[in-house]
């Protein structure tokens, strides 16, 4: 294969066996499960101080909320820098800047006075800490792995619901005296924690591919671009990154959407507050039991059909929403859209490898990520807008947009095009 000799940045996965008796690659899954948990895990629980936050300053809703909005705007835009970041450098740096600016960050929430305070330390330190994991993290993930790529994404990725499943009650324990302080001062310890050991079991660098070009053979590479990979502007000439912009666009507004509505949605149903609360808990079962599915869906129908139903899948519970009614139709929905929702993460994500190579893996889903993050602004924004815009206020139109909104991601699929090399 011609081209310039690779980078060890490029390789796949170890090959030597590692001292604690399995391969490297897998300490490294376990190290972003910890990581995800700590940094995304805080994030998720925002909604447990809303209240709290509320009656302490007198802030509105939408005003309280909007920091929250500019946490995932900022988590896209450092996502993109961190994926270069990561393509350069190794990926215990990027884990230091956002673990100083999450502790530090939820360290000054403890002490804030004003909606700005706020803003500053939750809408923009917090969303750098979370832009340095998601993205970093399904970059060097996807290097350490071939055959089991998404089967490691997806236990990888599974540390945002576990992290939010169990946060989330941990800190409504934690304030239910309206001691919120105490719950920040609290994640600042929890984001050092997790953020500290990610930092240095993910110092390493994949050898694989290094290894064989020493021995003068040519390593096995999921695509003919892998060696020399695509840059992002080759990648956006292509169809597939494109789809990757879309599908990422509207799967993040249905999920959000779900996460920030589903509860209110269901209490305006009568559905009682603890049935209600429980439906986020079915979503992360579900969630949880599709990410680590994800692999053997894709093994039986390739990365791009199994995308297309997860997408379609996602589709169909928005649908649901609009019939549901009682308490257990909630919980089945939830299910449903969980685990498709959860399937969806990882098998997008490995595609990125095999279609544009290791180049610039992580300024791609640096890219990728940041249409995400659109959509996490824009789809919980949508869904209230319309469900106050109708009469009676209803969010049946609301799900009713995320839903044929995901079934334009999921035409996308469908329709990518062939996948033509990049000048």
């Amino acid at each position: 294969m011609t081209g310039a000799p690779a980078s060890p940045t490029d390789g796949v996965e170890v090959v030597a066996p590692d001292p604690w008796c399995l391969p490297y690659g897998w300490v490294v899954v376990g190290a972003s499960v910890l990581l995800l948990a700590g940094f995304l895990g805080t994030l998720l629980c925002f909604g447990v101080f809303l209240k709290p936050l509320q009656a302490q300053f007198g802030w509105s809703r939408a005003a309280t909320s909007g920091a929250m909005s500019l946490s995932i705007g900022v988590q896209g835009l450092v996502g993109i820098l961190m994926g270069r970041v990561t393509d350069k450098y190794n990926m215990a740096f990027v884990v230091a800047i956002g673990t100083v600016a999450g502790t530090v960050s939820y360290l000054l929430l403890s002490m804030i006075h004003s909606l700005w305070q706020f803003y500053l330390c939750f809408g923009l330190g917090v969303g750098i800490c979370s832009g340095c994991a998601f993205t970093p993290v399904t970059a060097t993930v996807s290097k350490w792995f071939t055959d089991k790529r998404t089967l490691a994404l997806g236990i990888a990725l599974t540390g945002i619901m576990i992290g939010q499943m169990v946060l989330s009650p941990v800190m409504n324990r934690l304030i239910s005296g309206g001691n919120w302080r105490l719950g920040y001062f609290v994640s600042a310890i929890i984001v050092f924690a997790c953020g500290g050991p990610a930092m240095v079991l993910m110092s390493r660098r994949p050898s694989h591919l290094s290894q064989h070009l020493s021995a003068g053979r040519t390593p096995k590479t999921d695509s003919g671009a892998a060696l020399q990979g695509y840059t992002v502007k080759g990648a956006a000439r292509t169809a597939p990154f494109w789809m990757l912009i879309i599908t990422g666009f509207t799967i993040s507004c249905g999920f959000y959407t779900v996460m920030s509505q589903i509860v209110a949605c269901a209490r305006d149903l009568e559905v009682s507050a603890r049935a209600a609360s429980l439906i986020l808990t079915f979503v992360g079962i579900g969630s949880l039991v599709g990410g680590l599915l994800a692999w053997w869906l894709t093994a039986r129908l390739g990365g791009k059909r199994a995308l297309l139903v997860v997408v379609l899948g996602m589709a169909a519970a928005m649908l649901l929403f609009m019939l549901t009614k009682q308490a257990w139709s909630f919980f089945l929905v939830a299910l449903l859209f969980g685990f498709s929702y959860g399937t969806a993460s990882p098998v997008r994500m490995s595609l990125v490898a095999p279609l544009f190579g290791f180049k610039a893996i992580g300024a791609v889903l640096g890219s990728t990520t940041f249409a995400w993050s659109v959509g996490g602004i824009v789809g919980p924004y949508l869904a209230g807008s319309i469900h106050d815009a109708t009469h009676p206020a209803s969010y049946a139109f609301a799900f009713l947009t995320g839903g044929l909104l995901l079934v334009l991601g999921a035409l996308s699929v469908q329709f990518w095009g062939s996948h033509k090399k990049a000048a």
